[in-house]
């Protein structure tokens, strides 16, 4: 249990002190209901193939955790909290919803009357409280709200208490929190780290793994609130969306370069730790830090997966540049990809019983994004087909441990069966313009407003004009409506640019009539967008579905901009990367 726990259980295990955990085990000093929980949790985290019988003893372990935890008046203790949290984890393993909702409901209630989320508000816990008492209830109050970060990130939840209400500090010194402090046991591996954790300057040593955990879990509730409410607002922003995405594309970037990229995760340690310590305390050190590190990579990527599926939400009246709609598809199957290749490349290097248990509902959201995408794209798929039958074989291994795999398994099973289904279906029936609620007639305008001016395009117009200046014959370009009624400007352009799209369809391609035709469509498609974004009320109009336009200038929200110089014309056309807009628009 002392090796396990930290590995498997890693957020669980945030308050626990090694040295103290030992004898408090040994000698059964923790309350009963903290001690039932953890020798069920110490059970799931040896991840030996257990029988039934076994798995019931453990169960019963846990509901007599809870029914004296029901009749416990003093809810303030924070061991009663961390009780609380031992319980979820092990939930992780096993599905029983009574079980989990009544944990949860009693760690929120002890959350609310405790007010342990504003510990470090009152100075009366100072002078009340040790500075060791002080860091026990922090660690115990973030793993648990690591517990509720991860119920409102699955079920769609409020969380329990909003950040702006936390006045906790970060967790402090891991190495010596871990292994230092009172020692009194005889264990010679853990006199002999508490003895390092104990000495001068220890927190060099410390790799704040436990504060970039919480750091983590922050970053996943603001990711998940704005998914939540992005496309349920009553009233559409473009400005403020564009905003709000940006920033929080900034937020995921600077995670990576300080806590995913610093170092990455290295597969030869691994190997190396199992090799040489495994089933010690020196191999906890060394793998829980590992551990930590793929974690943080797993939400990285996990929260990438869940940000740019925002921009594929279809609203009704609401049209998404279709450049944006692209590159968050690529950014997606990318990031699916890489993800599923981590997991299998950890289940190569490290035993699948030293697994923390994050990695099999990460992984499922990756391996969605791989079933579609071998439905809507020919390319790669024997690739994509391979990397998700990689995360099958890992499942099916975990599944020796643990209820949910063999759920997930089951889930996309029934859900490969159906996207294949479904997609048949919709070759012959769905047009592009019905999914986007676009007209036919309306869609060529969105198509080719919103596409970005290509050079050649720009060359056929300069031909016309010089054929048509050569031949004498280019018929008068009457000029457009300048009515000071915006709703019958934009009428009238838009009938104008109807029947022009039509005759330009009619005619010979390589004709005069063609190129004027099609100069002519130019024009009022430039009108038209020009009434949309000066009136607002066209908007709303009731010719065809509105096109929103964000008053941001794109040209500074979209970065990395190949430009191509018009040197005729002194213009630029621009080619996006959206992948990079973290960069931009700050304020």
């Amino acid at each position: 249990m002392v090796v396990k726990l930290p590995i498997v259980y890693p957020s669980a295990m945030i308050p626990i002190r090694l040295p103290e955990f030992y004898y408090k085990m040994k000698n059964k000093l923790y309350p009963d209901y903290l001690h039932h929980a953890f020798v069920a949790l110490g059970r799931a985290a040896s991840k030996k193939i257990r029988t039934a019988e076994e798995k019931e003893q453990d169960l019963s372990l846990i509901q007599k955790s809870l029914d004296i935890l029901k009749l416990k008046t003093d809810i303030r203790n924070p061991c009663y909290l961390w009780a609380c949290v031992v319980i979820l984890n092990y939930c992780a393993n096993i599905v029983n919803q009574i079980i989990n909702e009544t944990a949860l409901l009693s760690a929120k209630l002890s959350v609310k009357i405790s007010k342990i989320y504003q510990l470090d508000l009152s100075k009366i816990s100072k002078l009340k409280y040790s500075e060791e008492e002080l860091e026990f209830r922090r660690r115990v109050f973030w793993s648990f709200y690591g517990s509720d970060k991860s119920k409102t990130f699955f079920s769609g939840s409020l969380p329990t208490i909003q950040d702006l209400d936390i006045v906790v500090n970060l967790p402090e010194n891991d190495i010596w929190w871990r292994y230092g402090g009172e020692c009194n046991v005889e264990h010679p591996e853990i006199t002999f780290w508490n003895l390092i954790a104990n000495s001068e300057n220890t927190e060099r040593y410390s790799k704040g793994d436990t504060k970039n955990y919480v750091k983590t879990r922050n970053l996943c509730g603001e990711i998940f609130i704005f998914a939540k409410r992005r496309w349920l607002k009553k009233v559409y922003n473009p400005d403020d969306d564009n905003y709000q995405l940006v920033r929080l594309i900034d937020n995921l970037n600077k995670f990576e370069e300080t806590i995913v990229k610093n170092p990455p995760v290295d597969s030869d340690l691994i190997e190396e730790a199992c090799s040489k310590y495994k089933d010690t305390i020196r191999f906890t050190m060394d793998i829980e830090h590992i551990l930590y590190k793929y974690a943080f990579t797993q939400y990285h990527l996990f929260l990438k997966s869940t940000l740019y599926q925002t921009e594929m939400v279809r609203v009704e009246g609401i049209h998404m540049h279709t450049g944006r709609i692209v590159s968050a598809k690529n950014v997606l199957v990318d990031t699916a990809k890489k993800q599923i290749d981590s997991i299998y490349e950890l289940s190569k290097a490290l035993p699948l019983d030293c697994w923390e248990n994050s990695t099999v509902t990460t992984g499922l959201m990756s391996a969605i994004t791989c079933l579609n995408s071998i439905n809507i794209s020919s390319e790669n798929n024997l690739d994509t087909s391979k990397k998700i039958e990689n995360l099958k074989e890992v499942y099916e291994k975990m599944s020796s441990y643990s209820e949910i795999p063999i759920i997930f398994l089951m889930y996309l099973d029934r859900l490969s069966k159906f996207i294949n289904e479904s997609h048949k279906e919709n070759e012959k029936t769905m047009k592009l313009t019905d999914y986007l609620y676009i007209k036919d007639t309306f869609a060529a305008f969105v198509n080719q407003y919103q596409e970005a001016e290509n050079k050649a395009s720009k060359e056929l117009i300069r031909n016309s004009n010089i054929m048509a200046r050569q031949s004498g014959t280019f018929p008068r370009v009457s000029s457009l409506s300048n009515n000071n009624n915006s709703e019958s400007s934009y009428k009238t352009n838009y009938d104008q640019y109807i029947k022009y799209s039509k005759l330009l369809e009619e005619t010979n391609p390589n004709s005069i009539d063609n190129y004027f035709y099609e100069y002519k469509v130019g024009i009022l498609l430039d009108a038209i967008v020009q009434d949309i974004i000066n009136n607002p009320v066209n908007n709303q109009s009731k010719f065809e579905p509105q096109l929103v336009l964000s008053t941001i200038d794109h040209n500074n929200l979209l970065p990395k901009m190949d430009t191509e110089v018009d040197s005729e014309n002194d213009e630029k056309t621009y080619e996006y990367d959206w992948a990079d807009l973290d960069k931009t628009f700050w304020p």
